[in-house]
This record gives C-alpha cells, structure tokens and sequence, in this order.
C-alpha cells in the first residue's frame, strides 16, 4: 500500500488497470510537463484549428480536444513528433491507475474533493482512471494534476505543491 509521508494513518491501495499504448515512465514526466517554447503556426487539433502549437489545442478540455496534428500524452497536448519521443513503458502490463483496497473499485476523476472512485477499466483505456507514481513521491493524475492533502481529507492539487508519498 502508498501512505502520505509522516503520517500515522494509512490506507491501502493497490495498483491496478493494464499499461496503455503511450503511456509515458515516471521518468518522463518532468519532461513531458518542462515549459515549451510556444509555437506560432497553425495546428489542427481535429475539430479545431488554433495558433500556438498543440499546447494551445485543448482549452481546458483534455484528451477530447488534442487530435490531428497533436496527440495527449499523460496530461500533455504533443505534437505527433514529440509524442513519439516520450519514452513509453510497455503496454499491456502493469499498472495504470490505483485500485481501492478489497474492492473492484479505482480512482477517477480527481475533482476538488480527491478522487472519485468507478468500476475499474483493466484495459488502461480510461484516462479519468491513470494515475502515476513519479520518482519525487507524488502520485500524479492524467489531468496533470496531483494528489494532495486538504484539513486530513484528499484532494488535487498542483504538483510542484502537493504531498509526497511513499
């Protein structure tokens, strides 16, 4: 199980959910989230076009708006080129996301409150359920947001702040 750093309560988890195709190694993130350069050309994003690269493509609304020219890549709008560069662990294995302990039952959607729980999707498809553990000890969500600690209860958060685990 994964408990807060210095804390005298845990609870148990474990990982769950297979590896998705591209889904990035732990290492990778600080890269993957490192400030661009911002682009100036025009950049298909699949149901829209927008000027200043495929950061510039989802607006606030994830994966559903980083299409054509660009590709979502664990909480990041890459272009296909720089996609293709991120160092991807091997899909099809384990693990993707967080799995409660003694249930069917993963985390999704980390909203204001922590994580939302739903019936876990073992493919590793859903990106409201992949979760990643990077080397610094926090728990990272697709969302490019992570897992924190607000008056004793889960919440998200922004990861250059947020709690370490272990």
């Amino acid at each position: 199980g994964y408990r807060l750093i210095n804390c005298g309560s845990a609870t148990w988890l474990h990982r769950g959910n297979m590896i998705p195709k591209a889904f990035p190694h732990p290492a990778a993130l600080s890269r993957l989230v490192a400030p661009r350069e911002q682009e100036v050309k025009q950049t298909n994003c699949g149901g829209h076009q927008v000027s200043g690269g495929c950061d510039a493509c989802p607006q606030g609304h994830g994966a559903e708006w980083c299409n054509a020219d660009c590709q979502w890549v664990f909480a990041v709008c890459l272009s296909r080129a720089e996609a293709s560069q991120v160092d991807a662990q091997e899909p099809e294995t384990c693990c993707s996301g967080v799995r409660e302990w003694n249930s069917l039952d993963c985390w999704a959607e980390l909203t204001g409150h922590g994580p939302e729980t739903a019936l876990c999707d073992i493919t590793g498809r859903s990106t409201s359920q992949q979760f990643m553990f990077d080397d610094d000890g926090h728990i990272w969500h697709s969302s490019g947001e992570c897992l924190g600690i607000n008056d004793g209860k889960l919440k998200k958060g922004q990861c250059a702040t947020a709690e370490k685990w272990e």
